[in-house]
């Protein structure tokens, strides 16, 4: 409807016309915000399930780092025990290098006396 239809209205009809028209201006005002209300609400149902979403997967993220940090705690503590265990066994092992160094020398002591006795 032009401009000119609404003139020819108003003056072919007087106040019914412009309240017809105005009645069907509201009319499609009113359907307009109807589907814009109904496009945002959509919208804003889906801005909700992806803040529900990143919530979610936040909260999984979270509780994710903390089995890392505990798994870390863990790994660290195990690295530590076995500095020291292996610390230990090294301390050992040193231990039966020289004891054995030990018995080396005296066996060989032992066979230069030998070797002195008969000569």
């Amino acid at each position: 409807m032009t401009g000119i239809d609404i003139a020819n209205l108003l003056h072919e009809h007087g106040l019914q016309g412009a309240l017809a028209v105005a009645g069907v201006v509201i009319g499609f005002l009113f359907m307009e915000v109807r589907k814009a209300t109904e496009r945002y609400l959509g919208l804003l149902e889906r801005v909700v399930a992806v803040i529900e979403a990143n919530k979610a997967a936040a909260s999984d993220s979270a509780e994710a780092l903390k089995d890392n940090e505990r798994a870390v705690a863990s790994l660290s503590m195990a690295i530590q025990t076995l500095a020291r265990e292996t610390e230990g066994e090294a301390r050992e092992v040193r231990h039966g290098i020289a004891g054995l160094q030990t018995s080396a020398n005296a066996v060989a002591e032992a066979i230069k006396d030998l070797i002195r006795g008969r000569a």
